[in-house]
């Protein structure tokens, strides 16, 4: 919302650029009516400070959105602020069972960082399960970068680093029931200690890498794409291992989870 056309045109243009759908106002008004109008929550709304007929601030008072954008700010900030808003790690929340495929370790960590700081937000119990060769000190540096006191959240329980081996595979084999068993008892410890829930981010690779793929698939399957208790899981894959299953494990794979985002 600008009431220069010649910057709405600009904004409208760089968005649309970078594959972003737009409505564009001129007015305080006529952004609150283009937000009735559509009775859906638009995902960023864009406001100018100083408008003929209303301020911008007065605006986003009258509009129940978390992200709101008031100028000035560079064309950069601009993208990159919309990116996040619409971010699908946005769209996810407690009782989700995510299957995701990462292609650089570096989209993983990333995802697992933004993941687990909308649970801090929430209120909610934030849990990494990481492989060994990613390092929890790099790990425990991507939070610091992003605004999270790791040591902090860790020393009262609220961040869990666990080694995917251990949790998994402790013993050499799968137990499935076992496994369960642990999440079902860290979702209730979690409630206990006065928060909304559980949110993991789990790196998979682990049963690849010993040679558990079939036991790795019965053990998803056994679990519903959506949880029945305040669980969030994002079940986090390399590419390069999705892709060394068989069609009918992938399609068990896609079965239970929901939302699913690997590549076809």
């Amino acid at each position: 919302m600008d009431n220069d056309p010649d910057v709405l045109s600009l904004f409208g243009g760089y968005l649309r650029a970078n594959g972003l759908y737009t409505v564009l106002t001129g007015t305080g008004r006529a952004c609150l009516d283009e937000v009735k109008k559509f009775k859906k929550r638009f995902d960023i709304i864009i406001l100018d400070t100083d408008l003929y007929d209303q301020k911008g601030v007065e605006v986003a008072k009258d509009i129940n959105l978390e992200n709101i954008l008031l100028k000035p700010f560079r064309l950069f900030q601009l993208l990159s602020t919309v990116k996040h808003a619409i971010s699908r790690i946005n769209n996810i929340g407690l009782k989700d069972h995510v299957l995701a495929s990462y292609q650089s370790p570096t989209d993983e960590i990333q995802d697992a960082v933004q993941f687990l700081k909308n649970g801090i937000k929430n209120n909610e119990c934030v849990m990494i399960v990481a492989r060994r060769d990613s390092g929890l000190d790099e790990i425990s540096e991507a939070f610091t970068v992003n605004g999270i006191d790791a040591g902090k959240l860790m020393s009262n329980n609220s961040l869990l680093l666990v080694d995917n081996k251990e949790w998994y595979i402790p013993d050499e084999k799968v137990d499935k029931h076992r496994i369960i068993d642990q999440w079902n008892d860290l979702v209730n410890r979690s409630l206990v200690s006065g928060k909304k829930g559980l949110r993991a981010f789990c790196m998979m690779d682990t049963f690849f890498e010993h040679n558990f793929v079939e036991e790795l698939v019965d053990y998803e399957h056994e679990l519903p794409p959506r949880f029945d208790n305040p669980f969030l899981a994002i079940c986090a894959y390399k590419q390069s291992d999705l892709d060394k299953l068989s069609n009918s494990q992938r399609a068990r794979m896609v079965e239970c989870h929901n939302p699913v985002w690997i590549q076809n």
